[in-house]
């Protein structure tokens, strides 16, 4: 479904984004949509690779670059350019789990829960549905793609599903202002269009 931090799924040939002084962009993320066309429909591609720096996540939504892959490719990619270590993150995977969205939820068991609005729609990283906005409703158009959340390692066993030792947030984890999620809609032209919102 979902990975961070290692080396994107494109084509080695392809040329690396760059910024607007022609520096290579850092990737942050890729999310494969090819278990959820039935959500979905039709999309350009079946993996959309994520890349920016911090202030494009929180701040400037609209300066990250975003490229779809298909599956298939013959010779990917198996490396990135080099970066600032400070800016490398800590390679993440995600895996399917499909859940349902109960957006009524508030008006079905009202007061026998300390927080319901947390059980109607998933907040982190997920493909389609509803999305749960941390703040106000986006003003970006299109339709809902998918949404990327901070990563929120806690200090009990199994923190992750595939690690059993305590651990805390470290500096390589993805973050996005203070534990926030990225928004991704596609527009009726094709095109990625983003929005962050945090705590």
């Amino acid at each position: 479904m979902c990975s961070s931090g290692r080396v994107p799924y494109r084509p080695r040939s392809s040329p690396w984004p760059r910024d607007r002084e022609g520096k290579p962009v850092r990737f942050i993320a890729q999310l494969c949509f090819a278990d959820s066309r039935d959500i979905l429909g039709d999309l350009p591609g079946d993996v959309l690779l994520i890349y920016g720096d911090d202030d494009s996540l929180l701040v400037e939504p609209e300066r990250l670059a975003f490229e779809w892959s298909s599956l298939g490719i013959g010779e990917l990619a198996f490396e990135v350019p080099k970066i600032a270590a400070s800016e490398r993150l800590t390679p993440y995977y995600g895996v399917i789990h499909r859940t349902g969205d109960w957006p009524d939820v508030l008006e079905e068991i009202p007061g026998r829960y300390r927080c319901p609005w947390l059980l109607s729609v998933f907040e982190g990283t997920k493909i389609g549905g509803l999305p749960r906005f941390i703040q106000d409703e986006p003003t970006v158009a299109g339709r809902f793609l998918c949404a990327l959340g901070s990563i929120s390692a806690n200090y009990s066993a199994y923190p992750l599903i595939n690690e059993s030792e305590r651990r805390g947030w470290s500096d390589g984890d993805l973050m996005i202002g203070d534990m926030g999620s990225l928004y991704l809609f596609l527009d009726p032209q094709g095109r990625v269009r983003a929005e962050s919102q945090c705590y």
